[in-house]
């Protein structure tokens, strides 16, 4: 009996080895999917190992339900399988491990953004809005048109331009009727206050762009690293008039969004990276730290109709072959990966 067991473990192994060596093709077509190109064999070899060892993380997690604590629920300290509404996929940043992800792309930064001053409920003009009479499911996007392009910050850290951009080109369409895509590159080389691709945050660029005014991106393209500043002031179209934080209430968040517009936000985004579909929650794929690290723009929010889980519809600066079409959904009214922690809003003035 003994020798039989140690045979059929014997069998399992080569059985997971002859799994693990098939993968090479798939990996292969991986690369010419997302054009990658490695320099040596040595990298080649040293990308299909992790490419490998993030496919299967990411097939276990989508084909398995996980053991989640009651206690994470409020309801008691016992454990229960529960079904996750999120799923992961392989996609351009599979054969990359979570600390170069995270070094290459969520370089948000905290410095200097804690002492923005929060407003009030009633500074910020919400205080007189009554939960029923604010919808259920509420988008910018889909309910008000307000719709920008999603664009792709690519291997430039600059997540905090993408943010900060997209409230200026939502509350320009929101108040002026154009559709104009602005210029995250001028931030990059202009915004002395920031690191260009190596890191910044909304509070550095607003106060930016309250001095100095944004141009077009056709104006100022977008080249995915820092260069020289060329920034002309006579081909400004918009400044920041005033910006503010929100309170870290979830349910304020959402009653300005609904009035206002648009919102930026900073978050822990580890959990980003190989995200597919629904909503984003912890104990799911990989749990979401106390570190900020990455700035996105929050543009609705919702109530799933099959779970009944409340959810934030935020856009990313990934692409549009990232996610949902370049956006995610992220568990709201619980603080998930602090995303109610920076939270901020922004007015614009036109120039010309």
């Amino acid at each position: 009996m003994k020798i039989l067991y140690i045979l059929l473990s014997f069998v399992y192994i080569l059985s997971i080895e002859i799994e693990f060596n098939d993968k090479i093709q798939d990996f292969i077509e991986y690369t010419k999917k997302y054009n990658k190109e490695y320099p040596t064999k040595e990298e080649f070899q040293k990308r299909y190992q992790i490419w490998k060892q993030n496919f299967y993380k990411i097939e276990s997690t989508n084909k398995n339900p996980l053991i989640t604590p009651l206690s994470y629920l409020k309801i008691s300290p016992v454990l229960k399988f529960k079904i996750p509404t999120v799923s992961y996929r392989v996609n351009k940043f599979t054969d990359l491990t979570k600390e170069e992800f995270s070094s290459k792309y969520l370089t948000f930064s905290d410095e200097s953004i804690k002492d923005l001053p929060i407003k009030t409920s009633h500074e910020l003009g919400i205080d007189d809005i009554k939960e029923e009479e604010i919808p259920e499911n509420f988008d910018w996007e889909f309910d008000r048109g307000i719709i920008t392009k999603i664009k792709d910050q690519g291997s430039c850290g600059a997540c905090f331009a993408f943010a900060t951009v997209g409230i200026v080109q939502s509350q320009y369409l929101k108040n002026y009727g154009e559709n104009i895509s602005f210029s995250e590159q001028q931030i990059i080389d202009c915004d002395e206050l920031s690191y260009g691709c190596g890191g910044g945050n909304f509070k550095k660029t607003f106060t930016y762009l309250k001095n100095n005014g944004l141009m077009k991106e056709e104006d100022y393209p977008y080249i995915m690293k820092q260069g020289n500043c060329y920034f002309n002031e006579s081909k400004a179209l918009t400044k920041v008039k005033n910006f503010a934080f929100l309170p870290k209430d979830e349910e304020e968040m959402k009653k300005y969004l609904y009035r206002n517009g648009p919102i930026v936000a900073g978050m822990n985004a580890n959990i980003l990276a190989f995200y597919d579909k629904g909503i984003i929650e912890p104990l799911e794929f990989e749990n979401c730290s106390d570190k900020i690290n990455h700035a996105v723009l929050i543009v609705g929010y919702g109530v799933d109709k099959e779970s009944g889980k409340k959810y934030w519809r935020i856009k990313n600066s990934m692409g549009q072959d990232w996610g949902e079409d370049g956006y995610f959904k992220l568990l709201r009214g619980e603080g998930i990966c602090k995303i109610n922690t920076y939270v901020a809003m922004a007015e614009i003035q036109k120039l010309k």
